[in-house]
């Protein structure tokens, strides 16, 4: 208000753009626009800060949710790499079996239109049996992971097993993380013909 009152009373002319006026007058003018810049660059930078705030709090809400999945999904991959593929389906190491699978494990095979669940400690028995017999291990069995599903602290894995390059089996995992990680809770299964 101060400076259309200011202005509108001086005598004054336009010259590239700028009014022209007496010394004192000018400085008044300059006071006044400083203060209004000063201010308007605070709300400006307050409001810059605000929304810097804003917009970190939103990437790292983003980022949690977008990255957790990933490192879930991998961390699934790899207790299924190493405890399943490697272990069970390789004769692998047996504290990495154990490790991957949770002791409550069952694997559930239909035969002859009945259930029959396969305790993990059993299957375990079976590899040290045949490892004591020098049974010849299979060929390596290759996995293909075609779906990780999480949601919260269950997953399901859809896996495909290969050996020698023929599909062998469809199988599907069931894992719980627990506070120690990603463990094994149960199997079903297809087997190709």
């Amino acid at each position: 208000m101060r400076m259309r009152s200011l202005l509108a009373n001086e005598r004054s002319r336009r010259v590239a753009g700028f009014f022209i006026l007496s010394a004192h007058k000018r400085n008044e003018v300059f006071r006044h626009r400083f203060v209004t810049i000063h201010i308007e660059t605070s709300i400006i930078f307050q409001t810059n800060k605000s929304m810097r705030t804003v917009l970190l709090l939103l990437f790292v809400s983003v980022s949690q949710f977008a990255f957790a999945q990933p490192s879930d999904e991998e961390a699934i991959k790899a207790v299924v790499s190493s405890a399943y593929i490697e272990g069970i389906q390789n004769r692998g190491n047996v504290e990495d079996i154990r490790k991957g699978f949770h002791p409550s494990f069952n694997m559930l095979r239909l035969s002859d239109n009945e259930i029959k669940p396969l305790a993990i400690e059993d299957w375990i028995a079976n590899l040290e049996k045949a490892k004591a017999n020098n049974v010849a291990p299979p060929a390596k069995t290759e996995g293909k992971f075609l779906n990780v599903d999480v949601t919260g602290n269950a997953a399901v894995v859809k896996l495909e097993l290969f050996r020698e390059g023929k599909k062998t089996f469809t199988d599907y995992l069931v894992l719980y993380k627990f506070t120690e990680g990603w463990r094994i809770v149960s199997k079903t299964f297809y087997r190709h013909p």
